[in-house]
């Protein structure tokens, strides 16, 4: 990027880049892009632009393109801040944007951008489809689907009725503890190795299973915590239905397989439950 570029010719180049679609339907403006990267947008705004590019292929390629601009900007500006804060706004911001158009003009194929000239299909056309990797990439930062640490929930069985008998309920919370004070603490990986250990020698209890799937969801490892997981859904009852229904999905969607969460999302938008809402944006979210 030329260091006597003016801020003008930046913003021109950036809005180029992020001129009408293909498909005819605009894209967001440059004031929405700039608001989410820089940190000042609604949530509402966030996922009007999340749920967009789920279904446009170029404002996937260019949200991705800003991802890693935003990421590397120290690589060309050792004070750039990271992220952008909203005090970051003209020569700064059009520099980190113009950036980000340049890496979508010189990775986006030419057959894929002369249609600003010479549309290579009629208007009625198809608009072009996501690939489902570009799809679960895109879902995985909708803030419908971020991760989170839900608090410690106890089942009856353990801490109510006896596992046998008052002694072997005694053993078992006994055993459960250090599995669930690591998970408190936040310490995943000794909280997933220790429940999992549990889950083996008391293979009833739900806990073990759920919290150590939980575990590895927040230490980015979802393809594991889906066999965990399916089988805290397969023994939950009560409260911990919703629960369990909905951490299996928040793994499939950021394993790469959103389309295994929709009967869990179905369930939960469908009744009344603690993730009703959360589970209808999601549905909204998922590729149809």
């Amino acid at each position: 990027m030329s260091s006597d570029a003016s801020d003008d010719n930046l913003r021109r180049l950036y809005r180029r880049a992020l001129s009408q679609s293909a498909s005819g339907a605009p894209h967001p403006d440059e004031t929405a892009w700039e608001r989410v990267f820089a940190n000042d947008a609604t949530a509402d705004e966030r996922r009007r632009l999340m749920t967009h590019i789920v279904s446009c292929a170029q404002c996937a390629e260019t949200y991705r393109s800003l991802t890693v601009v935003r990421r590397e900007a120290a690589a060309f500006d050792p004070g750039a801040p990271a992220p952008l804060p909203s005090v970051t706004r003209s020569m700064q911001w059009a520099a980190y944007a113009a950036a980000a158009a340049l890496v979508l003009a010189i990775s986006v194929p030419m057959t894929q951008r002369v249609w600003r000239a010479t549309p290579a299909r009629p208007p009625a056309a198809e608009p072009v489809s996501l690939s489902a990797s570009a799809q679960a990439r895109a879902l995985r930062d909708h803030p419908a689907f971020r991760l989170d640490k839900p608090a410690v929930m106890l089942s009856a069985a353990a801490t109510l009725t006896p596992r046998g008998v008052a002694d072997d309920r005694r053993t078992f919370l006994a055993a459960l503890g250090p599995g669930l004070d690591a998970y408190r603490a936040g310490d995943f990986e000794q909280a997933a190795r220790r429940l999992d250990a549990i889950s083996q020698t008391y293979p009833a209890a739900i806990e073990p299973p759920l919290y150590a799937g939980i575990s590895l969801l927040m230490l980015n490892r979802p393809s594991e915590a889906v066999s965990r997981l399916e089988r805290a859904q397969s023994m939950a009852s009560g409260e911990f239905v919703a629960e369990a229904d909905w951490r299996l999905s928040l793994a499939h969607v950021h394993a790469g397989d959103p389309e295994r969460a929709r009967p869990s999302l179905q369930r939960l938008c469908a009744a009344g439950n603690p993730y009703q809402a959360r589970a209808c944006e999601a549905l909204q979210a998922l590729p149809r």
